[in-house]
């Protein structure tokens, strides 16, 4: 039987990841880590070809999140105006 791991289209899927994750600036995602653990084809889909398929879970997630993706003075700005409503 021969070793999948030497497929060549495997070879070339975890070559290309490499040279992508060389090009990330800062520490590795871990969700990288693990979507190349999982399934190297769902790695290489998502990361080197950058198609991603939302889920009503993704979609929430995105959503309960908003607030803490914002930039810092987007946050700072929407607080004070926050303060000042309630004051009045």
């Amino acid at each position: 039987m021969p070793d999948p791991s030497r497929d060549p289209s495997r070879l070339e899927m975890e070559a290309t990841l490499s040279e992508n994750v060389s090009s990330i600036p800062g520490p590795l995602p871990a969700r990288m880590l693990n979507e190349f653990v999982y399934c190297l084809r769902l790695a290489y889909l998502m990361w080197v070809q950058g198609e991603w398929a939302e889920s009503a879970d993704t979609v929430d997630g995105k959503f309960q999140h908003r607030r803490v993706n914002q930039e810092p003075t987007r946050r700072k700005a929407e607080a004070a105006e926050q303060a000042e409503e309630e004051r009045e």
